[in-house]
């Protein structure tokens, strides 16, 4: 066995893991479940800023002044959208794990919910004429929005998992008679393991605070969100991420699948971070949001394949080429590209592997260097993938025209990298 074969088999293992991973794929699908709110939020804040503000909106000319009026229409979407965000992923992730080992999704995701606010703080201080204020039963938009993804994140998956564990041990199972309906029978036998789940996650963040003089909330902030979200937003941290997708895509597995669990959490941190900014009027500080994935890393779809589409139109002889590109061309103005990657094949195709995965790292640089500068608006609109170029870079970063200049210079580009390689595939066929 060489080293292509051999490097290929270990990468289909990896992915494997990763895919049947139940625990990977919880965090992958909550986070697509609530997808739908978080681009509702990020338009309600984009329908805000149009229509209701006095600097940027319609409000700001004569005759339109009472449109300001409307604004809480607006920000209290944004708010239930936005602002609860761990609540909603704590619940969908305990819910999916619940499901996997066979109890309710519904109890799961309760009980997940229940046990992150037993570890979050219910109490705040503040200062009110120079004097400091506690305040108590209440919940800081730290915990509750995507400051508290880590912990809501993890939470999920170890409060079903030993919940799991307890209802295995039937001594701890109260067993109703048969004339009970299996609602309430359920209920009952559950009701050991729920009260034990709760205590013991209660008595490790008592013990927790009392030895280490914080919360577990502020800890996994300080310890492990903050250190990888500085990850994520180095340039080195996109690029990784950007590389091992095209790797997977490239050996026939869905690479933005399998890498959706590890960059979604932080990008949409990031994206919450901005979208905080935009509404106080401040400039976003976070380059890489979700959106710029599509924006700059999947140009119309996974490898920037809409170049390759273009340069196939520009320089291709191949009757199979055009005939595939024809076909490809109206999803990927939607960046759909599963025909072109399947079609073609990209997949374990020698010639087009360097520019299918050189393309998108050329083009992640690109749009962060733009973004550090200044020159492209960071994004803090939340828009769906399937948002075609150039609108969706606009839309993204709230009507940035250097963003939608940078991503037509992306593009380019990419045309410019695959190009060679597809004049290359000319002659493959003049060979044959």
């Amino acid at each position: 066995m060489n080293f292509k074969d051999k490097f290929m088999e270990k990468m289909n293992v990896i992915a494997g893991i990763v895919s049947s991973n139940i625990y990977i794929s919880a965090i992958k699908n909550a986070f697509i479940a609530n997808m739908p709110l978080i681009i509702t939020g990020s338009f309600a804040t984009l329908g805000s800023s149009v229509i209701c503000s006095t600097t940027s909106g319609l409000a700001q000319f004569n005759g339109f002044e009472f449109l300001q009026e409307f604004a809480s229409l607006f920000s209290t979407i944004n708010y239930a959208c936005i602002n609860l965000l761990a609540f909603y992923i704590c619940f969908l992730i305990g819910a999916a794990i619940g499901k996997a080992k066979g109890h309710s999704e519904t109890f799961s995701g309760m009980l997940a919910l229940a046990s992150y606010a037993i570890l979050i703080p219910t109490s705040l201080t503040t200062t009110v004429d120079g004097v400091n204020v506690t305040v108590n039963n209440v919940i800081a938009n730290t915990s509750s929005n995507a400051q508290g993804l880590f912990l809501a994140m993890i939470v999920g998956i170890v409060s079903i998992l030993m919940f799991d564990k307890l209802m295995k041990f039937k001594k701890l199972r109260i067993k109703m008679p048969e004339a009970v309906p299996p609602a309430v029978s359920e209920s009952f036998s559950s009701l050991i393991p729920t009260v034990l789940t709760l205590f013991i996650i209660s008595i490790i963040s008592f013990i927790f605070t009392k030895v280490f003089g914080m919360n577990i909330a502020d800890a996994i902030i300080t310890a492990l969100q903050a250190p990888l979200l500085k990850v994520m937003q180095h340039p080195l941290g996109i690029l990784v991420i950007v590389f091992v997708t095209q790797v997977f895509w490239f050996i026939g597995l869905h690479g933005a699948n399998i890498t959706a669990a590890v960059r979604e959490p932080l990008m949409i941190l990031a994206l919450t971070t901005n979208l905080e900014l935009f509404n106080a009027g401040q400039a976003p500080s976070m380059i890489v949001a979700k959106p710029f994935w599509s924006m700059f890393c999947t140009i119309g779809g996974s490898g920037c394949t809409l170049g390759l589409l273009i340069a196939i139109y520009l320089v291709s002889k191949r009757d199979d080429y055009k005939a595939v590109a024809k076909l490809s061309t109206a999803p990927a103005i939607f960046t759909i590209n599963e025909p072109l990657i399947f079609g073609l094949p990209l997949v374990l195709n020698p010639i087009m592997m360097i520019p299918f995965i050189i393309a998108p790292l050329i083009s992640a640089s690109i749009g962060y260097f733009a973004t550090y500068i200044g020159f492209a608006g960071a994004a803090c609109i939340d828009v769906p993938w399937t948002t075609p170029v150039f609108i969706n870079s606009y839309l993204a970063t709230g009507g940035s025209v250097g963003a939608v200049i940078t991503q037509l210079i992306c593009l380019i580009v990419c045309i410019l990298i695959y190009l060679p390689f597809v004049k290359m595939a000319n002659k493959e066929v003049t060979q044959d």
